[in-house]
């Protein structure tokens, strides 16, 4: 195996798996981390441990888990894609990484230039503020406690981490530097990404060094490691446009409350036909007989709409209906959310028994997960990337419609629009 990638989402497993396509690889993402022993002759593997929300505990057992099966025969390139705003177990689920490989470092850096995420004197900025004045939680309930990487890191590891300023990692001194941090007992090194051009450098450098590394970041970075490592997969151009065709039908699932997906779903909507669910729906026992949930299905049923939108109401008043609603049955919120995007997903399932539909675009990475599940899909074989960030593959298992996943906040108030125009060949390429 040439590249390994783990992710603690399904559209992390996917927008940095698909940037191996670039090199002739055929990225496969495990959906299922319990099953990566089926795909350990991939050339280029990725697992998607959907840990993003677990207990500290649970996120190392599953990641270790994960790459036990690789432990014997490591790739070559060995990646963990994080969350490029800090959500998630990042400390703990790259202990796991550290204790099952046992590299000299590894390697953090979160920066995303092209998608506004950027490190600069150590700190992360997302849009050009600093992680803390974003509102952004890295974890469920818990307000962000700082902008540096290495501090995020540390709150969740006992593990040493260190920042690697521009200046060290440009000088001649970075082998004597490298050489005492690992004598002192440092693990994780992180660096600035202010652009992908200081990235490209820096990360050069870092590889050059001589070390056995394991990377962090997320799919910004993943864009030219495997050039700056040398590695390149067997599927030529003509391979990749064999499994592309034109769709006549599309579904959209959106099930994200950032704007950007707002913009999304009305620039669709002049276009194209809508339905909104109200999400506290998903929280009652039988919900499938919802009159809202019926006037989709009703929809599905008469086949006359080529292209459809299903999303929640991200409005402030079915988000208080949603809080409502879970202390009325004493569901945490956490869960609470979970099962709103589980029921986007079985829906979706409902919607595919009666008209299964070419291709699905789904934005959100629970909602991703639970379509994926829902349709009993094993693998997401990536195709090309679609947008920056934004992967188009193919589902395999019980259905095998062409899809695309987004994370809630990426892409332009055109991504959908585009979407479709190149699904179904208006701009196929």
């Amino acid at each position: 195996m040439d590249i390994c990638i783990v992710a603690d989402d399904l559209t992390g497993a996917n927008d940095s798996g698909v940037q191996c396509a670039r090199y002739g690889y055929r990225p496969s993402v495990a959906v299922n981390a319990s099953d990566t022993n089926a795909f350990v002759h991939k050339e280029a593997l990725i697992i998607d441990t959907d840990s993003r929300e677990m207990t500290l505990s649970s996120a190392y057992r599953t990641v270790k888990g994960a790459v036990r099966p690789l432990a014997e025969s490591p790739p070559k390139l060995m990646y963990k894609k994080i969350d490029s705003t800090m959500r998630g177990n990042i400390g703990t689920e790259l202990d796991a990484l550290y204790e099952a490989f046992s590299p000299d470092f590894i390697l953090v850096n979160p920066a995303y230039p092209e998608n506004g995420r950027r490190v600069l004197n150590g700190d992360l900025y997302v849009n050009g503020k600093s992680l803390t004045e974003t509102g952004i939680s890295t974890l469920p309930n818990q307000s962000v406690i700082s902008s540096a990487v290495i501090d995020l890191l540390q709150a969740q590891s006992s593990n040493k981490a260190y920042h690697l300023t521009e200046g060290e990692l440009s000088s001649v001194e970075l082998p004597a530097l490298l050489k005492r941090l690992k004598t002192e007992g440092v693990v994780y090194l992180s660096f600035d990404g202010e652009t992908e051009k200081q990235m490209v450098n820096q990360s050069r450098a870092l590889a050059a060094a001589g070390y056995d590394l394991i990377w962090a970041g997320s799919a910004g970075i993943m864009k030219f490691l495997p050039e700056i490592y040398r590695l390149s997969g067997s599927e030529s151009s003509a391979g990749k446009a064999d499994r592309l065709h034109e769709c006549e039908s599309v579904l959209v699932v959106a099930g994200s409350r950032s704007d950007i997906t707002q913009k999304q779903k009305a620039h669709l909507e002049a276009d194209y036909p809508g339905w909104t669910v109200p999400p506290e729906i998903f929280l009652n026992p039988g919900w499938q007989s919802n009159p809202s949930i019926q006037e989709v299905l009703q929809a599905v049923s008469e086949h006359s709409h080529p292209v459809m939108l299903i999303s929640t109401d991200t409005t402030p008043e079915a988000v208080e209906n949603v809080k409502n609603k879970a202390e009325e049955i004493n569901m945490p919120m956490v869960e609470a959310t979970k099962t709103i995007a589980e029921g986007l997903g079985k829906l979706t399932r409902l919607v595919f028994d009666i008209n299964t539909f070419d291709a699905v675009v789904m934005t959100g990475g629970d909602v991703a997960k639970a379509v994926c599940l829902s349709l009993e899909s094993t693998e997401f074989e990536l195709i090309q990337e679609f947008e920056p960030g934004i992967p188009l593959g193919r589902l395999h298992g019980y259905y095998h419609p062409l899809a695309i996943t987004k994370a809630g906040a990426f892409g332009t108030e055109k991504t959908f629009v585009h979407a479709i125009e190149m699904l179904r060949g208006e701009i196929l390429t």
